[in-house]
């Protein structure tokens, strides 16, 4: 039986396998994971969901492409500057803050804060 507990009471659907203790209606449904979902609409847990999906209300959130801190769709990519988790400008590898030029007063696009040139 489902060990899901979320409504006060036990589920009574049957597991969906034997390494995962929760039924098809509230284990994730990424192969092989036993994370139950992320709430009752979504098909995913916080691990294989798009954080970025879930922060702006999208439903149902898509799939992640990436682990976590990292895990977002192909709709949402992050910069790709080292640690950075902020969503990519204007279709550059880079965010709003790590594709402008570092030279004062400078408001040109640039790769990764290089001096435009």
């Amino acid at each position: 039986r489902c060990s899901d507990t979320s409504s006060g009471k036990r589920c009574e659907h049957r597991i969906k396998s034997v390494s995962v203790k929760l039924c098809s209606t509230h284990a994730c449904t990424e192969d092989l994971c036993g994370n139950p979902r992320t709430n009752g609409n979504e098909m995913y847990c916080a691990e294989h969901i798009c954080f970025q999906c879930v922060k702006i209300g999208t439903t149902p959130a898509r799939a992640a492409e990436d682990e976590p801190p990292r895990n977002t769709c192909d709709k949402h990519r992050l910069c790709v500057a080292p640690e950075c988790l902020d969503l990519v400008h204007n279709d550059l590898n880079y965010c709003y803050d790590h594709s402008r030029c570092q030279e004062d007063r400078c408001e040109e696009e640039s790769i990764y804060r290089d001096p435009c040139l």
